[in-house]
């Protein structure tokens, strides 16, 4: 069973999000820290972190919930379409969002801040690199990796927080037996949730797993974002001016989270 705060919300939407908020209505390849307009960048990430969580939060909820089965034996090809017609059936279509608004009204300030951190990082390394460091990964590498570091403090007690309220309504009733203890159950609000991790844990339950959160997704911050920058640049380069914009930082997105993928697993 995955710690809490572990990093069970997938990290490579964050960055994808980010991919397409970062620059949406302009074509240069990169744009310097004194130029970045933060109101239109809220504005933008805002409404597409929304549309990214509704249609991902279903499958994060299902797949949160089947992490905390604790039976010996499953069958996934059959237990999630059954976990489906549980959650239907005992707590209407509306369970499949526990947690929704929660998790996107306290992650859109967290992805901006994610983002916002990236972009100082990245200017304050090129500064320090040189000319040398400007046009090679070295910046981008580092920043990623200091913006998911830096920006953890937010999004692990988010994570933790989240996933509680996402198991509340429980596994189907045959799922459970005297030696598999009932997960979820009694439905609460994030402050309660969150009231109830600091009674049982202190504070630092808030931040549960944050080690681990650190471990698996630093490393895949920094190698993401070099190669997206570096993606970036090879194609502004190749491309006909009028391809210049979203489509290229799509693209690079694309390959960042495919070169991603190989590496980390």
């Amino acid at each position: 069973m995955k710690q809490w705060g572990s990093g069970v919300k997938p990290q490579e939407e964050k960055r994808a999000a980010a991919t397409v908020m970062a620059l949406l209505t302009r074509k240069e390849a990169s744009v310097p820290w004194k130029d970045l307009s933060i109101k239109p960048l809220f504005g933008y990430g805002s409404a597409l972190y929304f549309v990214e969580q509704a249609l991902s939060h279903p499958s994060n909820l299902l797949k949160t919930r089947l992490q905390v089965d604790m039976r010996v034996t499953t069958d996934l090809r059959y237990d999630w379409l059954h976990l489906c017609r549980h959650i239907r059936k005992t707590e209407g279509y509306r369970g499949f969002f526990r947690g929704f608004w929660f998790n996107t009204s306290a992650g859109i300030p967290a992805q901006l801040a994610y983002l916002v951190t990236y972009n100082w990082c990245k200017e304050r390394v090129e500064n320090l690199g040189g000319p040398e460091w400007k046009d090679s990964a070295v910046a981008p590498l580092c920043a990623g990796a200091l913006a998911e570091t830096i920006t953890s403090v937010f999004w692990v007690p988010l994570d933790v927080v989240t996933q509680k309220l996402q198991i509340q309504g429980g596994h189907p009733p045959e799922w459970c037996s005297k030696n598999i203890p009932k997960v979820g159950g009694t439905f609460q609000s994030p402050i309660q949730v969150a009231r109830g991790i600091i009674e049982a844990d202190g504070a630092r339950g808030l931040w549960r797993g944050m080690g681990a959160h650190l471990v698996a997704f630093v490393p895949q911050a920094a190698v993401w974002w070099g190669i997206y920058e570096q993606s970036k640049k090879f194609l502004v380069k190749r491309v006909p001016e009028s391809a210049n914009g979203v489509p290229v930082h799509l693209a690079s997105g694309i390959s960042a989270g495919v070169v991603n993928a190989i590496v980390s697993n």
